[in-house]
C-alpha cells in the first residue's frame, strides 16, 4: 500500500470537511482513500440533480 500523506495531515483534512459539510463520514474515514469515496458519495449525494449545463 502506497502512503499519500502523513496521518496529521489526513486528520487536519478530515477536520476541515467535516466543518465544512457536516457529513460525519469524513470525520470517521480511516484512510486517505476513504477521505477520497467520502467526498465522491458527498458530491453524488448532495449535487445529484444539480446540471451546470442545463439553465
Amino acid at each position: 500500500m502506497a502512503i499519500i500523506s502523513v496521518e496529521g495531515k489526513i486528520d487536519e483534512l478530515k477536520g476541515e470537511l467535516f466543518s465544512l459539510t457536516g457529513d460525519v463520514n469524513f470525520k470517521k474515514a480511516p484512510n486517505m482513500g476513504a477521505v477520497l469515496q467520502a467526498a465522491l458519495d458527498f458530491v453524488r449525494r448532495n449535487y445529484k440533480t444539480e446540471n451546470p449545463f442545463m439553465r
